[in-house]
């Protein structure tokens, strides 16, 4: 699918993949136990650590996932570095925000988007 950006997406209240985001970001730190600071703040870029999460979740689960990036080229690139993308089909998808500001790993907000944003 074509990244919708913003155009088909809307803040959710709930989480669709919090079990599957939890279990990889879990997985994330047991095999990459240096890529954490003290305070548990992410020593990597935001696009490394985000796409090695949706790498965990399509690996545990067999979800689609995709890790954020900067704007633009190539189409399909997320809207947002710190952000990771989870769907089962093409209808909808969920972009959730796993970076809180000070750099830690966490789940932090929901947005729904359909038809799937990528």
């Amino acid at each position: 699918m074509p990244d919708c950006a913003a155009d088909c997406c809307d803040e959710a209240e709930d989480g669709l993949f919090d079990d599957e985001i939890v279990n990889a970001i879990a997985a994330v730190r047991r095999e990459n136990p240096d890529w954490f600071g003290r305070d548990d703040q992410i020593q990597v870029s935001a696009a490394e650590y985000t796409n090695a999460v949706a790498g965990q979740i399509t690996k545990l689960y067999g979800l689609c996932a995709r890790g954020g990036d900067k704007p633009g080229p190539p189409v399909g690139h997320s809207i947002s570095e710190d952000e990771v993308a989870i769907k089962r089909d093409n209808r909808l998808s969920q972009n959730v925000d796993i970076i809180y500001g000070n750099g830690q790993a966490g789940i932090i907000r929901y947005f729904n988007c359909r038809p799937a944003s990528f």
